[in-house]
């Protein structure tokens, strides 16, 4: 009885948003970004990819142009996960209570709990496509070097955990929200706060406010906790791959632990953020009964009162 009404709401949604014309867009815009990175660090004369000479971090050798061109591509996945998730699950909630169809799920088989997974399988059901979609450009950097499937694990690990987080904190802005572009913006800024507010901000606390204020060793002390925060926040994190996470360096362990620490922040929003957007929505969802209640006797005493005056007229 849970799995069916589930099931029966994920594919409504799913097919929902594949009609939607901003969703080919989307995907055209992502796959073709991933084009123009490998055609402009393509080398000319003939050569493969990997066997351009460049000085980098990474010794200099043909190993650091198709490393380049892959973590431009991480960058642009990552990029698309952040922007485009939260305009589709923002409308979620919010896009139901526009469209008074609120009271009318309630009403159905679908609980609450299976209502919030069929629109959080939906915006997981978006990635998936994005990255099936960006499928083909990724595999075309593996016919060369300097590319191997242990980064690519953890920057896919790092993008999977930003996105469902995305969509958790979406939801919870949509249950929030009257609007869905209201919705759309509170995600937007909830995205901002929780990946990038807390390092950044206390970057600036100890670096501007506090070192003015309280003296360099607070404003230090404060700093270097941002600095630690960073971690937390998924563009560094893939940039820590990028320059750590080669068998080169050595530092394999090291980044792998940094990425279980990120990977159970995420996982930590997400989970908090559906919790809450839960019980937001049995909220609504009462609200919105009585509302229809209230309507209803409204107009059962119109109509009685009609009845009655046509009676003793």
């Amino acid at each position: 009885m849970f799995a069916t009404p589930t099931i029966a709401l994920i594919k409504r949604e799913t097919l929902a948003t594949m009609r939607l014309k901003r969703t080919a867009v989307w995907l055209g815009l992502l796959v073709l970004t991933g084009i123009l990175c490998i055609y402009a660090n393509w080398p000319s004369g003939g050569l493969s990819i990997g066997q351009v000479w460049r000085n980098s971090n990474f010794g200099g050798y043909g190993n650091s142009e198709s490393r380049t061109v892959f973590f431009a591509l991480n960058y642009a996945l990552l990029a698309a996960a952040m922007l485009f998730i939260p305009p589709l699950a923002a409308g979620a909630f919010a896009g139901e209570r526009e469209r008074d169809t609120l009271t009318m799920v309630s009403m159905t088989l679908i609980g609450r709990g299976s209502f919030l997974v069929g629109k959080l399988m939906n915006a997981v059901v978006f990635f998936l496509f994005l990255l099936i979609a960006f499928a083909p450009v990724y595999g075309s950097l593996f016919f060369t070097v300097g590319v191997d499937m242990y980064e690519l694990a953890m920057v896919m690990a790092i993008i999977t955990a930003t996105a469902a987080a995305t969509a958790a904190l979406s939801l919870l802005a949509s249950s929030i929200a009257r609007t869905t572009m209201r919705a759309t913006i509170l995600a937007y800024a909830l995205e901002a706060l929780f990946f990038f507010g807390h390092s950044f901000g206390l970057l600036f606390l100890g670096n501007v406010v506090l070192d003015a204020v309280a003296g360099r060793m607070i404003g230090g002390a404060v700093e270097a906790l941002g600095m630690k925060l960073l971690v937390l926040s998924p563009p560094y994190m893939v940039l820590y791959v990028q320059y750590q996470g080669n068998f080169a360096t050595g530092t394999m362990l090291n980044v792998g632990a940094h990425i279980v620490y990120a990977t159970c922040y995420f996982a930590v929003i997400a989970l908090l953020s559906l919790i809450i957007a839960r019980v937001l929505l049995r909220f609504h969802i009462h609200s919105a009964r009585r509302s229809a209640n209230r309507s209803s006797s409204t107009m059962n005493k119109y109509f009685g009162d009609v009845a009655i005056a046509f009676l003793f007229t």
